[in-house]
């Protein structure tokens, strides 16, 4: 087979990634990016979840473009239906 899978955003990634917690209440979250640019390193995440609500950050720990040289920290609130 010729040619490329994708490329741009489409091309593959290569991720790796744990997870582990206390059931759903607490989850604590690592991995590590191997992508072809500077969003390629390490992150970690800590989630919370109490009945239908939840709360995750996540910090990585590489530069990215949307914010410049700042490591950003990543912020997700969600309630379930």
């Amino acid at each position: 087979m010729q040619g490329t899978v994708g490329t741009g955003s489409l091309a593959p990634a290569t991720l790796i990634g744990v997870e582990s917690g206390v059931k759903e209440i607490i989850r604590l979250r690592a991995g590590y990016s191997f992508l072809d640019s500077n969003a390629r390193g390490p992150s970690l995440g800590l989630g919370f979840r109490i009945g239908r609500v939840g709360l995750d950050l996540a910090k990585t720990f590489y530069a990215t473009d949307l914010v410049g040289e700042q490591e950003p920290l990543h912020v997700s609130f969600r309630v379930s239906f």
